[in-house]
């Protein structure tokens, strides 16, 4: 191995290692790599934050100043990462801080990670401050990273705002498909149509995100006809290159629409389709929903040759069959997954009260939530004594609180 790749080895074991929840290992592991990088920190410090050792996390964030040292490599590293969450997020932004004045590169880092965090008046605060710069009505870049903020914080009318107003009616591609995602993102799909339109009306020619944006939008508001049109106008274009995504959403849109043994032939008969996680999974949760146990089983043993350790398949399927009321099979696919060593991994989310963050992890029972553990658990107590209380659709008892 070179030195590169004895480094990327340890990276796969350090974030492995993490994913089973064996932080203690990981750890070690990491101290005793001769030379980490940035996704080495990025690794480990996600690693605690998922398991909610967050001081830990915190203390493992500040000694990563280090990577401040070589930003270049850094941001390159961080570009080619096939999913950012806000630590790495929050590490690049750190270190393009600590490397100058900010530009129009550490806004959009930081306008990200506000949007990831839900960080509306963090992220409206940062919008002040870039409107007292050029980048304000001079980079299609920010003014992008300004859309998805807002749109992720759930102002919509605020995206909109920033993409009338941002650069004095000079939208690039890029911000016309930001704002698309923006209103698919929120089930707006008559709104995000209206905007392709007229996005058309001034010239702009989409191309294949345009479409990727466009798609999702009729996905999530159920406009399946509307969708359909559009991929059939995609398919006919010949300008825009068609990729595997667009025959994704076009799954997804048959698997919310309960028109499940369509998306499934649709990806037995592509075979790019026949290798895409994403596709398998797309058809796999629109079983789950419309409860269809053949087509569910089909798909989640597809997709569990192609992500063997991807615990999330194991959880739709066992719903699937939990839906239709096969309990016993839904509990074999609960062994299954135990036996193999995956567990669902512990969701976590946070609030804001008065500048302090609450975080709150599942199964967390830590002293420092003993108040609202105690108010739940009275709650729980008080609803199993009301007679004929019927919860549709709670999949286990002890994943309710």
């Amino acid at each position: 191995y070179t030195h590169k790749q004895d480094v990327a080895k340890a990276n796969h074991t350090i974030t492995r290692l993490c994913k089973e929840g064996k932080i203690q290992e990981a750890r070690e592991m990491f101290e005793q790599m001769p030379e980490r990088d940035v996704i080495s920190w990025t690794a480990l410090i996600s690693g605690h934050v998922k398991c909610g050792m967050l001081e830990e996390a915190r203390a493992f964030f500040d000694r990563a100043d280090a990577v401040k040292n070589v930003i270049e490599d850094a941001y390159e590293l961080f570009r080619q990462m096939p999913e950012r969450n806000v630590v790495s997020w929050t590490i690049m932004v750190s270190g393009l801080a600590g490397d100058g004045k900010p530009n129009e590169v550490t806004f959009a880092s930081v306008l990200c990670a506000c949007g990831n965090l839900a960080g509306l008046n963090e992220g409206a605060q940062v919008h002040q401050v870039i409107s007292k710069t050029i980048y304000h009505q001079e980079s299609n870049f920010v003014v992008s990273a300004l859309i998805n903020m807002y749109s992720k914080c759930g102002d919509l009318e605020m995206a909109r705002r920033a993409f009338d107003d941002g650069l004095i009616g000079h939208q690039d591609l890029v911000s016309w498909n930001s704002m698309i995602a923006a209103y698919a993102q929120h089930g707006h799909g008559f709104k995000a149509i209206s905007v392709f339109e007229e996005m058309r009306k001034t010239g702009f020619e989409p191309n294949d995100v345009t479409y990727v944006g466009l798609l999702n939008a009729c996905t999530h508001a159920g406009l399946v006809q509307e969708g359909l049109n559009y991929f059939n106008a995609l398919l006919e274009d010949g300008s825009a290159r068609v990729r595997d995504d667009h025959y994704t959403c076009v799954v997804d849109l048959y698997g919310r629409a309960g028109r499940l043994k369509e998306a499934y032939d649709l990806i037995t008969g592509l075979s790019s389709l026949k290798d895409s996680a994403y596709a398998w999974g797309a058809l796999l949760l629109g079983c789950n929903v419309h409860g269809e146990r053949e087509i569910g089983r089909l798909a989640a043993e597809r997709l569990l040759e192609l992500e063997p350790e991807n615990e999330n398949s194991y959880v739709l399927l066992s719903n699937v069959y939990r839906v239709c009321g096969d309990w016993k099979e839904a509990e074999g696919v609960k062994s299954r997954m135990k036996g193999g060593g995956l567990k669902k991994q512990p969701g976590c989310s946070w609030i804001e009260v008065r500048n302090e963050f609450r975080v709150f992890v599942v199964g967390d029972r830590s002293s420092l939530h003993g108040d609202i553990h105690l108010l739940l658990w009275g709650l729980h107590e008080k609803m199993r004594k009301v007679e004929d209380l019927v919860l549709e659709n709670v999949l286990m008892e002890e994943n309710f609180l």
